[in-house]
């Protein structure tokens, strides 16, 4: 029988991944949509079974590179476009409100200490809270939360469940600490999105 390199390599390519992924959880690709895991697994399933995945060592160690998501709720809400973490920031008080895409370390005081928080909305089964100090949001099913902390999960993964669809994105929140993350389904939806927070920008520019 002849052996055949090629194929030897891609199946044991294939068992790597898959091996990874049960481990540590499935990668996140925010660039473009994919409904299939390197390890070739369909993930993000919207029918509310679990999805294990991974952090992005890369921005848990350097940066989020975050755009604009939405306004709502009084709030500017962003989305890293690399592992689908977010951010929510009040109107008045962002940092970030210039509606460029921009780089942001992650506070890690904030992961260690805690977080400071308030209520941005009630939705989906969930009270929404963000963090007043770094922006980090929580989706909860308690009320009246001020302070939140949560366990680290840069080398655990996240076990996360699907919440709603809203402006191309597909929200999930990780069952043991709350935290959301919003992967891309429709780039169309996002550019418009995207479009819609530059304008204001670009007319006080002009002015």
């Amino acid at each position: 029988m002849k052996y055949n390199l090629q194929t030897s390599t891609s199946d044991w390519i294939r068992f790597k991944n898959t091996v990874v992924c049960k481990l540590v959880g499935h990668d996140v690709d925010n660039s473009e949509p994919r409904e299939r895991c390197m390890c070739e697994e369909r993930v993000f399933r919207e029918d509310g079974s679990p999805t294990k995945i991974r952090s992005n060592i890369s921005c848990f160690l350097f940066f989020h590179s975050y755009e604009r998501m939405a306004r709502r709720d009084g709030h500017n809400e962003y989305v890293c476009v690399f592992c689908g973490h977010t951010l929510l920031f009040r109107v008045d008080h962002d940092p970030f409100k210039t509606g460029a895409r921009f780089d942001k370390r992650v506070a890690y005081r904030c992961n260690l200490r805690g977080h400071h928080v308030h209520q941005v909305a009630e939705r989906d089964g969930f009270f929404e809270y963000t963090c007043t100090s770094c922006g980090h949001p929580f989706l909860k099913r308690e009320p009246g939360l001020t302070f939140i902390t949560h366990l680290p999960k840069t080398v655990l993964g996240h076990a996360v469940v699907f919440v709603a669809r809203r402006n191309g994105y597909a929200e999930f929140v990780c069952i043991d600490s709350g935290h959301p993350f919003c992967i891309l389904v429709d780039r169309s939806e996002t550019l418009a999105v995207l479009e819609h927070a530059r304008k204001p920008a670009l007319l006080s520019h002009i002015g």
